[in-house]
């Protein structure tokens, strides 16, 4: 079992070097204000990057562009980054490590911004891990960064320097803006987002929202029935007689699975939680004994998935759970009418299938040894199974950032 499940996955593994990200049509513009159409490998970068990999032609070798080296790069209709010496607040948030200091302080750096909205107003931001921070200028004024902080108050608790809202509104005037409109701005995207739009719009400027035309798979849920191969034995270190081996038989499993797909890197990574339900029935004769195993037990593995896409409709995947699982009315039974209670403990399952069109997926799963004879302490079990499971998408919720905007 374990060598079947091993040649499956390297298998899935294998289209590694041709699953890639794609190369997408973009630009970059260096030092000398040169252009350079090209293709980038378009990431969808959580974090700022400080570097990009691009190619002249399809048939190219792909070739590193760094910060240093260029003003300006992107993806038209996806994003776009402008190289630009700016004063940092790179303060954190973290309760251990929190500045008492109300104020930010400001370090000079140079960064790729990225361009959110552009118009009369311009609005910037920036990620680096926990960090993000949003920048703007307004017409010819030089860029600078929307002040937010939180610190330690001298009483021990947490104030938040809100400033960024007095900067908008004496940067943005507009008969369109109100000053309740600004109390309730948020430091967060789809607030200011929504913010410089109007201002722009109110000067009849040009307002260009950057961002990726494609609506993404945010959350989906999806039905899981599936056949589990099992193996199981059992020992006793009192009486090696009753030893006793069962090998492949065939149970069932339906789940339920929701599958939260990370709004970056190109929704290639995701969390996976899938609760559902696995039966499993076999017996077998030992000499002038029987062994019967009834094996009922609620399994939860919750883990992360990572795809590989081939095309528009076809993706690859490989996944790493934690199983969580607990037996219901399960026991192993012997023909003298004794029992041993089956309890489970989590275990370790690796997974490799095959998505396509969003909808139907295959995959087959390998459950590491688990051993379900925990309460007695001279019986010893090992479980392992392999399993195939079908997929189909019964629901699927794109943006949801925009409905949580809208609260």
């Amino acid at each position: 079992m374990k060598r079947i499940y091993t040649c499956l996955l390297l298998l899935v593994l294998s289209f590694n070097g041709t699953a890639q990200i794609r190369f997408e049509p973009g630009y970059f513009i260096d030092n000398h204000g040169q252009r350079t159409d090209c293709l980038i490998k378009n990431v969808d970068w959580k974090n700022n990057p400080v570097s990009f990999f691009y190619k002249t032609s399809e048939e190219a070798q792909p070739l590193k562009a760094v910060i240093d080296s260029v003003m300006e790069f992107g993806v038209p209709g996806t994003s776009k980054y402008i190289r630009v010496s700016v004063d940092i607040d790179r303060s954190v948030d973290v309760i251990t490590e929190m500045s008492s200091v109300r104020n930010p302080v400001y370090t000079r750096e140079v960064l790729f911004l990225k361009v959110l909205v552009e118009g009369k107003a311009v609005l910037y931001s920036y990620t680096d891990v926990n960090l993000v921070r949003y920048f703007y200028t307004c017409d010819t004024s030089g860029i600078k960064q929307l002040t937010y902080k939180t610190y330690k108050t001298p009483e021990f608790k947490i104030g938040i320097n809100n400033d960024f809202r007095q900067q908008l509104w004496l940067t943005l005037k507009c008969p369109d803006i109100s000053m309740d409109g600004i109390s309730n701005t948020g430091y967060n995207k789809n607030d200011l987002v929504r913010l410089f739009n109007k201002y722009n719009n109110c000067f009849n400027s040009k307002s260009i929202t950057i961002e990726s035309p494609k609506k993404k798979d945010l959350f989906n849920l999806n039905i899981r029935p599936g056949v589990c191969f099992s193996s199981l034995s059992i020992t006793n270190s009192l009486t090696p007689v009753r030893d006793a081996a069962f090998n492949s038989r065939p149970g069932f499993i339906l789940g339920i699975e929701a599958e939260f797909v990370m709004p970056f890197l190109r929704n290639k990574w995701s969390v996976i939680m899938e609760p559902g339900i696995m039966f499993l029935n076999t017996g077998k004769e030992i000499e002038n004994d029987r062994f019967d195993v009834e094996y009922k037990s609620l399994e939860v593995p919750i883990g992360i998935r990572h795809y590989f896409f081939l095309n528009d409709r076809t993706r690859i995947f490989v996944n790493a759970a934690l199983n969580f699982n607990a037996a219901i009315e399960s026991g192993i039974y012997f023909k003298t009418g004794s029992k041993l209670s089956i309890e489970s403990m989590q275990n370790l399952t690796m997974g490799a299938g095959c998505k396509y069109n969003s909808r139907y997926s295959v995959e087959v799963r390998y459950g590491f040894n688990r051993n379900i004879l925990l309460n007695y302490r001279y019986w010893n079990s090992e479980y392992e199974s392999f399993s195939v499971i079908l997929g189909y998408t019964l629901f699927m919720r794109k943006r949801v950032c925009d409905i949580l905007s809208m609260k």
